[in-house]
């Protein structure tokens, strides 16, 4: 394993803890870490769609939200997105907008979806963030699956309960 595949299963692997304590406060399994061009973690978020009660309360887009207001948007510029789950196209854009280059996420939407019964007959949108984010006017990266095992097993445990 390279030591850029070390970095990004550990970041990933914050993400997937951050979709656990999501999933612990009432929320769906989502996580996200977002690093900068740097390697410094600037904001860290989880899913907070139900105890916010915000349509919008995604674990990227609440990550993004805070590296925005409390550093700014050239300090977003090249950074990397790390989510437990494969961002929705609405993170995807949010992403694009906020200068992201590379998306890095652990479980797929199809597989999320699967494992998540509590999902099963809500509307989505059938396109993948990495078909969103190759109609991009700059080159965004996209990785994933990987540990999609060690993702999916909160989204078993959110099933369970």
């Amino acid at each position: 394993m390279t030591d850029s595949d070390q970095r990004d299963a550990a970041y990933l692997r914050q993400a997937i803890d951050q979709s656990r304590a999501a999933l612990d406060r009432g929320n769906r399994p989502y996580g996200a870490v977002l690093v900068g061009a740097d390697g410094q973690v600037l904001a860290e978020g989880q899913n907070t769609e139900q105890s916010e009660r915000d349509i919008t309360g995604h674990a990227e887009t609440n990550a993004l939200r805070e590296a925005y207001q409390r550093l700014g948007p050239e300090r977003l510029a090249g950074s990397t997105m790390y989510a437990s789950g494969e961002p929705c196209p609405l993170c995807a854009a949010t992403m694009f907008y906020s200068g992201v280059s590379r998306v890095v996420y652990a479980v797929s939407r199809a597989r999320a979806r699967e494992l998540s019964p509590q999902s099963q007959g809500n509307p989505t949108l059938n396109i993948s963030c990495r078909d969103i984010l190759a109609t991009s006017s700059r080159p965004i990266e996209v990785v994933g699956p990987i540990l999609e095992e060690e993702g999916a097993a909160v989204f078993v445990e959110s099933a369970a309960r």
